[in-house]
């Protein structure tokens, strides 16, 4: 449930650099970056006082999962449109 969206985009942006910081890739940190952005959006105060490790694993590993579900989507539906298996084939946002 959203309470409020102060602070949203700084965790956003800092649970992203934390992760890339760590070693994560890109994705990966993104993912951490919009589960430490859920919790924010969640509570009323602008940024979390503290977070739970084991709930932002989980959560990221979630959105994760999602994206790599949704780009595999979009890449199949590409592929059907344009009824071809070229390997040459770029992902565009469409």
């Amino acid at each position: 449930m959203v309470a409020s969206l102060t602070g949203a985009g700084d965790c956003l942006v800092g649970g992203t650099l934390a992760s890339v910081c760590a070693g994560l890739d890109i994705l990966q940190s993104l993912a951490v970056g919009i589960a430490v952005a859920k919790i924010a959006v969640e509570i009323e105060s602008n940024v979390p006082s503290h977070c739970n490790v084991a709930s932002i694993t989980d959560d990221a590993k979630k959105i994760l999962f999602a994206v790599k579900e949704l780009a595999f989507d979009r890449f199949t539906v590409h592929l059907r449109i344009n009824n071809s298996l070229r390997m040459d084939m770029q992902f565009t946002s469409e």
